[in-house]
């Protein structure tokens, strides 16, 4: 029993000082691994590129406890296309390696804001739409702020990709200044105020009873506005002027004119027990 305590100090102390001399050995190479190599946001030679601009010219000449591994990571998350990066050193027999380890970014939608066009990941980090992206993720028209950052919206896209019917009938999505969401739809011209992110699923309920119910007797074209903004109940406006064909680029704080009482439909809905 003493033998195989002894014994088993003495291998944890020959591991630290292997690890400690290896530490004062000369980097050999430089490792990147990508966690998904077929994600066409990051390629290895993207990151690889980025790395030796972080690190010293001369690294693989440099002791390599004293090379900044967190500077080289800081510099790669601070690239708009990349989720996260962990920059580590590894031992293999007298052989020191850097090791940088990358996933790309998972865009959850694309925002058109204004003049600018970007994706966003579900913590609202942005990364600038160009010809090399094309990914299929719902469209949001805003302009972000902090009162209303691009996380708001993340709970009401995280339904989108959860239920593939009602996403089948989002065209594209605003968000007014206050926090309301606009939806416009893909198969009528009336736009929808879903109001803020909560109640979500008893919303797209009441949603789908004004479809299904009402402006197939009525029409698709009888309203103009519809709103589940508010509890147990859904306010439709009337149209009484042409259809508006509403782009998914369009603002979504477009004046649509003064609200009249006179052409206001209330529906009141039973609340789910």
């Amino acid at each position: 029993m003493f033998l195989s305590i002894i014994l088993t100090g003495y291998a944890v102390a020959a591991l630290v000082v292997t690890q400690m001399m290896s530490a004062q050995e000369k980097p050999h190479s430089l490792q990147v691994f990508l966690s998904d190599s077929s994600n066409p946001f990051v390629t290895e030679q993207e990151v690889r590129m980025n790395a030796l601009g972080a690190l010293p010219e001369n690294f693989r000449s440099l002791p390599a406890d004293s090379i900044n591994l967190q500077k080289v990571e800081d510099a790669l998350n601070a690239i708009d296309n990349i989720e996260e990066a962990n920059v580590t050193r590894t031992y293999k027999g007298d052989k020191t390696s850097i090791r940088v380890d990358v996933s790309a970014m998972i865009p959850v939608a694309r925002v058109f804001d204004r003049d600018q066009s970007y994706y966003i990941n579900r913590q609202g980090k942005r990364l600038t739409a160009n010809y090399r992206y094309k990914v299929d993720v719902p469209v949001v028209v805003a302009h972000f702020t902090r009162n209303v950052p691009p996380t708001y919206i993340i709970p009401f896209v995280d339904y989108l990709h959860s239920d593939s019917r009602f996403n089948s009938l989002v065209s594209a999505v605003g968000v007014e200044p206050d926090g309301d969401i606009i939806i416009y739809p893909m198969v009528t011209n009336a736009r929808i105020n879903f109001g803020d992110t909560t109640l979500i699923k008893d919303k797209v309920q009441r949603i789908m009873i004004a479809y299904n119910k009402i402006m197939r007797k009525r029409g698709w074209d009888y309203y103009d506005t519809i709103s589940v903004k508010f509890d147990n109940q859904i306010v439709a406006h009337r149209r009484y002027g042409p259809p508006v064909y509403h782009s998914q680029f369009q603002d979504a704080d477009d004046d649509h004119g003064q609200v009249d009482f006179n052409y206001m439909d209330t529906i009141q809905i039973e609340p789910t027990p």
